[in-house]
């Protein structure tokens, strides 16, 4: 720790391995809290706990209480996720997340990049949310709305301290946060 700041972190993981029974109570569980929830946020970060079951529960749960669901994907999952209402990739986890090659960046104007745009088509069919923002660190955030097409570039929501998704694990989800807020207050975010 140097000035409050984390300098190093050293992880060792093991794949979890649930046995059936237990996701299938993990599901039910995670589902009947969505019953208690405004809103769920289903990050990802391929640990081996969310998974079909989980995700299914959740939507359902989450539809039957019209509770918004957002998504802070990994770049290595395939889940089916149609039925959420935002998610929020980087750049590389949108564009992994879409099949295409995996890039950090976005050379010049992210609303004339032609894979960016390409890798926006693609989560919104696969995962069909009502919005798509994939956060480009400086750049700002790309929008896609539910009509499929590029809105708008936006800055950055928060001023200080910056966040980058590069450097800062939790961005995604501070980006879900806002939007919430924005939800509620039923501003159009672009």
């Amino acid at each position: 720790i140097a000035e409050r700041q984390q300098l190093v972190r050293i992880d060792w993981e093991r794949p979890l391995d649930l046995t059936a029974q237990a996701r299938r109570v993990f599901a039910a569980r995670t589902g009947a809290l969505v019953n208690k929830a405004s809103g769920v946020i289903l990050e990802d970060y391929s640990k081996g706990v969310i998974d079909q079951q989980t995700v299914n529960a959740v939507l359902a749960a989450a539809k039957r209480r019209r509770r918004p669901v957002g998504l802070d994907p990994k770049d290595n999952r395939d889940l089916r996720l149609a039925g959420i209402t935002l998610a929020t990739p980087n750049c590389k986890e949108a564009h992994i997340c879409a099949g295409l090659p995996a890039r950090s960046s976005v050379p010049g104007d992210p609303l004339k990049d032609a894979i960016l745009k390409e890798a926006g088509a693609i989560l919104m069919k696969q995962w069909r949310p009502q919005q798509l923002i994939v956060t480009l660190g400086a750049q700002g955030m790309y929008l896609v709305s539910g009509r499929g097409r590029p809105q708008a570039r936006l800055g950055r929501v928060d001023r200080a301290p910056p966040r980058d998704r590069d450097r800062d694990p939790h961005a995604g989800a501070f980006v879900l946060l806002h939007h919430r807020q924005v939800l509620l207050l039923r501003v159009d975010p672009a």
